[in-house]
């Protein structure tokens, strides 16, 4: 489309003279403006399949926002189709330096620091994305990659819609990033996010073919009645199309996975949330949906842990686990080092759970599956053994030995799991242990020196916006600021209980949930995981 404001005048309603100044512009001219900035605001909400939050959004829209509105000024003041692009440009990277790499800047322009500081965050965000479900964390990495794409579309769309005069292809970019995003993770927005820019797309295509008509009848000198009918017909087609396409969706749609998944540990589904065991302390707390994750029928109504399983391996600030897993059926492997308390008996039936990792209270002694289940001895963990993923609907019944911790600790052989659970990281903060150190030198026995650890890191502070991803050693950044999430403190806690020389592992699971005595059930749903 052609910039409006080089449009020949249109004659008088008599066919005589010139018209009156405010005739000078086609009817409905800014029409394409306006929605071409609400198609790049739709493609920056599409980012919410892959995003989990929304305090990503300002960061990854407000350049592209800039440059929008440096081009409409730019074409007002009728600067030149090689300048104002450039002007847009640099106003857009400012914007998107102080946004994304702050740290970077010296009096708000970007430094010599800022493009090797944008490839590392990059890196690192990336390579953290395999090992994540969708939507992930907004790393600074993520947000900043996101929203250059983003300035970069909305520069391209803008001179080659207003300037170009090529509106179709214009908008290519646009759907070029919103395709990438599909094929990445199709989450929970994935309807609402396709519903959004679809509308968005439509409108702004009947925006362009809208003034594109009436401009021929404002030329000839007709009035704008016409051109005002056709937007208001071609809005309706298209509110009836996206329609259309929102219930054929929900009708006929039923594969949700991501048509590449980037992690190797299980797929996603939209509909089911995939508690990963790898738990890095970089990242921020993912979203904790109050969908029902799985349901477990017991006679006892105390409380309990539904654990996943325990990670030994602290590397890169993110705890894994490299366990041996064996077919089993019946009898566990006895993995008691503690007394028993009592036991329990659970029938699990898996909801929204996604994984291979089968809740169960802690320690399995006894399975029963319909399913072919593997158990590794070492971390007491129980999995499916075929496939990726538990099937939905799923059911096994569970046993579980409840160890009696008041009991004396019983000397256990020194191993290859006491060893790795003794680990300290070469790299961890010699803070960490002078801070371990510190809270427990009044204390003599080894359980009263755990629980002052234990105590010390409760009277912190719980936030799940605490963010220590810049920090060179996130643990010891925790621990001067003493505010966090799950994640946070149970690290802490193991780090310090292993520089004292306590083998220690970091559970990931969910806590108890809500229990319904009339049916003896223990309703667990996605806000209740916790490590």
């Amino acid at each position: 489309m052609s910039d409006p404001t080089n449009e020949p005048t249109a004659p008088g309603p008599d066919g005589e003279g010139p018209a009156s100044p405010s005739t000078l512009r086609p009817p409905a001219w800014w029409l394409p403006e306006v929605t071409l900035v609400a198609l790049t605001i739709a493609t920056a909400l599409g980012f919410s399949r892959l995003f989990s939050g929304w305090d990503w959004l300002a960061a990854v829209l407000v350049p592209a926002l800039v440059v929008h509105a440096s081009e409409a000024v730019s074409r007002r003041a009728r600067l030149s189709a090689w300048f104002a692009p450039a002007v847009a440009a640099v106003l857009g990277l400012i914007a998107w330096v102080n946004l994304t790499l702050p740290e970077t800047t010296m009096l708000g322009l970007p430094t010599g620091e800022t493009i090797p500081r944008f490839v590392e965050l990059t890196g690192e965000s990336f390579e953290s994305f395999r090992r994540l479900i969708a939507p992930a964390p907004a790393q600074p990495g993520f947000i900043a990659a996101a929203s250059l794409a983003l300035l970069v579309v909305a520069l391209y769309s803008d001179t080659a819609a207003h300037r170009g005069n090529v509106p179709v292809q214009a908008v290519t970019t646009h759907v070029g990033v919103f395709i990438f995003g599909a094929t990445l993770a199709r989450g929970p927005a994935q309807l609402s996010s396709a519903v959004v820019f679809t509308a968005a797309l439509g409108a702004h295509l009947l925006a362009v073919r809208t003034v594109s008509s009436g401009r021929g009848r404002w030329r000839s000198g007709e009035r704008s009645g016409g051109t005002w009918a056709a937007a208001r017909l071609g809005a309706g087609a298209l509110a009836v199309a996206v329609l259309a396409a929102t219930v054929a969706h929900l009708t006929f749609t039923q594969d949700r996975t991501p048509v590449l998944d980037l992690t190797e540990l299980s797929s996603d589904r939209a509909d089911r949330q995939v508690l990963s065991p790898l738990v890095s302390v970089t990242d921020q707390l993912g979203p904790q949906s109050d969908n029902v994750m799985f349901t477990v029928e017991s006679p006892e109504p105390s409380p309990t842990y539904w654990r996943l399983t325990a990670l030994g391996t602290f590397e890169d600030n993110v705890w894994s686990s490299t366990d041996t897993y064996e077919d089993v059926s019946g009898d566990l492997p006895d993995v008691a080092t503690l007394p028993t308390r009592s036991t329990v008996d659970q029938t699990v039936a898996i909801d929204g759970l996604a994984g291979i990792w089968m809740p169960a209270a802690a320690d399995p002694v006894k399975v029963a599956s319909e399913i072919p289940v593997s158990f590794d001895a070492p971390s007491a963990t129980l999995i499916v053994t075929d496939g990726d993923e538990m099937p939905q609907g799923m059911t096994y019944a569970v046993r579980s030995a409840i160890p009696d911790v008041s009991a004396p600790v019983p000397a256990v052989p020194r191993g290859d799991e006491i060893d790795e659970a003794l680990e300290v990281p070469e790299d961890l903060s010699s803070d960490v242990a002078r801070e371990a150190a510190l809270i427990t030198g009044g204390f003599d026995g080894d359980v009263d020196k755990l629980r002052a650890l234990q105590d010390n890191l409760r009277g912190g502070d719980y936030d799940t916006s605490a963010d220590y991803r810049a920090a060179a050693d996130p643990t010891a950044a925790f621990l001067k600021r003493r505010r966090g999430y799950c994640t946070q403190y149970a690290s802490a806690f193991v780090l310090m209980a292993r520089t004292l020389g306590y083998p220690a592992r970091i559970g990931v699971g969910f806590t108890p949930g809500v229990y319904d005595e009339d049916t003896g059930t223990w309703t667990v749903t996605g806000r209740q995981a916790h490590a």
